[in-house]
């Protein structure tokens, strides 16, 4: 700052009514009528021009010089003394080139062209001419590669001295070049950007009204510190200014006569432009603490005019507020200025304009902050640790625009991480906490804030708290921080374990993620916990939805910490699941002595299966262990002939929770899902016992047997059971989940038929194993069917299927149980491909009853993914048999435009399609019979008794 003496004038600024009042004197001076020069169609001239235009004072058009290369050049720029017009051409041998012709802009003459090599990097989509560096900064497509580069070539030799490629949604179009030597252009969703011709960076300022392509032009005018451009309709083409002081764009004139406008300058043949240019080092301080609004103007006055001319006239310039005039002064050239004012509250836009005889010069202008200012976020935390107490220490912030803080007002909130505690809100620069006992990563948050704002919040580095639990223990956010507490041991070292799992939603810490793609062999570790051994301990572990299929894939261990020693284990795959809570497996477990132990949650599963997502823990106290441990041998039997009754039989408890022999036994009680449906008194210790219950529909039933003594409820023991029968038609779609099916691992690798969902479809899917083929079934729950009808069966999957039908094998069976297909009562081995995902195939049965419909996948180990979508059972033929059907006399199947017979005996058959139309009747006489028909879906009916569903290909 040059502490010299020339102050013009000292004028005060008020702010009464929005309007600010100014002490100054008004004067008319000239305005710059500068011209724009562009080159496109002009009606009545189909070949192009170079023509001049006002564009804000009358529409008038006037053709400068039409040109036979501006109609091939959609892309002409202007250098400092020639407009360019790029092109492409062709030589006498019908080979390509670029074409670079120059026209003087003094007369408009053509001077000379400039033949390069047919290259995209030579034929520019925008291009700004650098008149300090003697470069063309330009955007090109390439076309071979598919994608734009910006690239800058030498206006002396056109050498290319720099490219680069320009990101997709950066490309940038209507370049221009300011005074302070920014490039502006507009991209393609619509904003004002600025390009850094550096490292080809660009970055978005303001967002226009009308997004514009490459049909356009634009040129910076630093007298209004404003960018004028061109957007082309399809009936006329429209000038819009962006000021860039206001921050806005508006329409200034239409053309209806012009078509497109490529090339923008100021005219400088109309204007000798020896207006003067802008002051330099504008800005606005403040210093006074107790006079926060008055501040002091400094800039130095220009020396030159707009083309570095010495000025050789009087020299004036305009103060501004916020884009309202507030003062005219007289300068020196070359001299600096320190002009006192006082400004309203808040922020504001400062400019500054030269002007001469000639016209208004180039304008300068700086942004200010007047009044208190606003607190920047907190740069530094010191933090001092007397565990479980923490110091918090910070320096006073600095202020948002370099103005001053009101300490008076000045306030910090500080907050605890991760649990959310706000430990204090105070005006000074310190703050302490006491840590509670949970361990864990935690962090300090502290916002700076004044009443009317608050800045970013600032953030220390996590640090872990070290402690001993005592149940209970709750996880029920996970992040970052909340894991440091515990261990997680890659046990078979393939660098995929657990982590922490955040979607794309942006949500953070929603699970815990273990994601297979080796064998799963890992364990995550709990902190140190507490336990006593008189205590009955019950943990919970929260699932995704789905987990229930999930189930062969966990497991869990107690163990002593910190050296791991295993103390007692729980294996979640016996543990059913709560019928209210499917997402939840829970176990309950006691310890043998008072010590610290680790609960060890066990991944195991087959390479590349599916991810595990565990959402919350907890760890609770709930009751003593001197209570009965667990029933044994608990068993469902669903009756044969009545499917709603259920044969029930456990085993009392010998021991108790704790592991000791049991003295006693109060009874046994059962429950269905809620209902307490049986009781056992006094039951003796290791004595099986059986009873039923009965249901009144089908669905799918949790039974809880739990042992009672005087010290209260045991370990409670679950089993789950699909009762009831369905009655024909039978449907079930898989993107409603499992349903009342009941999945079968025949072959026991733990990789069987599991509910698959993904964005498009549900489905189950079965994935076979890298080492066993897939022998498992997919069984529907019991169907009542009777043998007065003939029935079908549908089965959707995924399309494909019909290239692979050996990979599925569906049969019809009649055990007691769902989950043992071993005997079937038949194979149905005709399957008819109705389209290229649906297979339907007939059957009928011999005695009314219950039965299943079996769905095995069978293929090579490692093979390939098979997906259904969903199963039906329906009625084959609704004209009601109303005896039992003997065997067909005929097998009819469809073929590629033709259906073939073969019977023993001459019958008659008897076509329709879908509808019910008859189409035709035909005589089948003993032996093969084959004869052509349309490709479509045909139900055929032999001698009135048999039918048949074909389909013509």
């Amino acid at each position: 700052m040059h502490n010299l003496p020339y102050i013009i004038k000292t004028t005060t600024i008020f702010l009464l009514l929005g309007t600010i009042l100014a002490q100054a004197q008004t004067k008319e001076f000239p305005v710059l009528a500068g011209h724009l020069l562009y080159t496109d169609y002009i009606e009545g001239n189909d070949r192009g021009s170079i023509a001049a235009l006002a564009p804000e004072s009358s529409d008038t058009i006037e053709t400068l010089l039409p040109s036979e290369a501006t109609l091939y050049s959609y892309h002409s720029f202007f250098t400092d003394s020639c407009f360019v017009c790029p092109s492409i051409r062709y030589d006498e041998n019908n080979q390509s080139y670029i074409l670079y012709e120059f026209f003087d802009t003094r007369n408009w003459q053509h001077v000379k062209n400039l033949r390069l090599t047919n290259s995209p990097y030579y034929l520019p989509y925008s291009a700004v001419y650098l008149p300090e560096e003697k470069n063309l900064f330009m955007l090109c497509y390439i076309s071979d590669m598919e994608h734009y580069s910006w690239v800058t070539i030498s206006a002396k030799n056109y050498i290319i001295s720099r490219r680069a490629e320009c990101p997709e949604g950066d490309e940038c179009f209507a370049l221009c070049l300011s005074s302070d030597g920014t490039i502006y252009g507009f991209s393609r969703d619509g904003y004002l950007c600025s390009i850094d011709r550096n490292n080809y960076t660009v970055k978005r300022l303001f967002q226009v009204k009308v997004a514009g392509d490459q049909m356009q032009a634009s040129y910076y005018d630093p007298t209004r510190h404003a960018i004028y451009r061109s957007i082309s309709t399809d009936d006329k083409c429209t000038l819009y200014r962006y000021d860039l002081i206001a921050e806005e764009e508006r329409a200034i004139r239409s053309y209806n006569s012009v078509t497109a406008i490529h090339a923008l300058v100021l005219d400088s043949l109309r204007n000798e432009l020896r207006i003067p240019a802008a002051v330099r080092d504008l800005n606005v301080t403040f210093q006074d603490h107790n006079a926060v609004q008055t501040g002091t103007i400094y800039f130095i006055a220009p020396t030159t005019d707009m083309q570095s001319h010495a000025l050789s006239s009087y020299l004036r310039a305009i103060i501004s507020i916020d884009q309202v005039e507030a003062d005219t002064i007289i300068l020196q050239a070359g001299q600096p200025y320190y002009i006192p004012f006082v400004f309203p509250t808040g922020e504001h836009t400062l400019s500054l304009q030269t002007y001469n005889e000639y016209g208004k010069g180039a304008l300068s202008h700086t942004r200010f902050f007047s009044g208190y200012d606003y607190p920047l976020p907190i740069k530094e935390i010191d933090i001092t640790t007397e565990l479980p107490i923490i110091r918090l220490q910070w320096e006073r912030p600095e202020a948002m625009h370099n103005g001053i803080l009101n300490t008076d007002v000045l306030r910090y909130r500080v907050t605890r991480y991760p649990d959310l505690v706000t430990i204090s809100d105070t005006t000074l620069c310190e703050a302490a906490d006491s840590l509670p006992p949970v361990p864990g990563s935690y962090y300090y948050g502290i916002t700076a804030y004044i009443p009317s704002y608050e800045a970013e919040e600032s953030f220390t580095e996590p640090f872990y708290y070290d402690c001993i639990i005592e149940p209970p223990y709750h996880v029920t956010r996970w992040n970052g921080n909340m894991l440091d507490a515990f261990t997680i041991e890659d046990t078979n070292n393939d660098g995929y374990t657990w982590q922490l799992f955040t979607p794309t939603s942006g949500k953070t810490g929603i699970c815990y993620r273990y994601h297979t793609v080796n064998k799963a062999d890992d364990r995550l570790y709990t902190p140190a916990l507490r336990l006593k051994q008189d205590t009955l301990y019950e943990a919970r572990l929260y699932l995704h939805a789905g987990a229930k299929e999930f189930a062969e894939n966990f497991s869990a261990y107690i163990t002593y910490a910190p050296c791991g020693n295993m103390a007692s284990q729980h294996t979640l795959q016996d543990i059913a699941v709560q019928s209210d809570e499917s997402r939840c497996y829970r176990f309950s477990f006691s310890v043998p002595t008072d010590t610290l132990y680790n609960l060890c949650i066990h991944c195991h599963s087959e390479p590349n299966r599916y991810m595990l997502h565990l959402d919350s823990l907890s760890i609770a106290a709930t009751g003593l262990a001197t209570v009965p441990d667990s029933v044994t041998d608990f068993t469902l039997s669903q009756g044969y002939h009545n499917r709603n009754i259920v044969s029930i039989s456990c085993k009392a408890p010998q021991l108790t929770a704790g592991g000791d022999t049991l003295a006693s036994l109060s009874r046994i009680e059962v429950y269905r899902n809620d209902t307490l449906v049986h009781t056992i008194e006094a039951p003796e210790r290791e004595t099986t016992y059986w009873f039923t219950d009965s249901v009144t529909h089908i669905g799918r039933y949790r039974y809880t047997a739990v042992a009672v003594n005087e010290a209260g409820s045991g370990i409670p023991a679950y089993r789950d059971i699909v009762l009831g029968a369905c009655d024909i038609p039978y449907r079930h779609d898989f993107s409603l989940g499992i349903g009342f099916c009941t999945v079968v691992d025949n072959n026991r690798d733990n990789n069987t038929w599991h509910l698959y969902t993904d964005r498009i479809m549900g489905c189950i899917r079965y994935l076979s194993s890298e080492t066993k083929p897939a022998d498992d079934w997919l069984v529907t729950p019991p169907l009542h069917l009777t043998d007065t009808m003939r029935y079908e069966v549908h089965c959707r999957c995924c399309a494909g299927l019909s290239l692979y039908p050996e990979s599925l094998r569906i049969a019809l069976g009649r055990t007691p149980y769902p989950d043992d297909m071993s005997y079937t009562i038949k194979v149905l081995k005709d399957f008819n491909f109705i389209n290229d995902s649906t297979i339907i195939m007939p059957f009928d049965i011999a005695a009314a009853g219950h039965y299943y419909i079996g769905i095995q996948a069978c293929s090579d180990a490692d093979s390939y993914a098979i997906l259904i979508r969903d199963i039906a059972v329906q009625e084959y033929d609704p004209a009601a048999v109303t005896i039992p059907r003997a065997e067909a006399p005929v097998r009819i199947w469809g073929g590629k435009g033709c259906m073939t017979a073969l019977t023993s005996d001459g019958v008659r058959a008897t076509i329709y399609d879908v509808t019910g139309r008859r189409i035709m009747e035909k005589r089948l006489s003993p032996g093969h019979t084959q004869w052509d028909m349309p490709t479509g879906v045909y139900i055929v009916q032999v001698d009135d008794a048999f039918t048949f569903k074909i389909v013509v290909l």
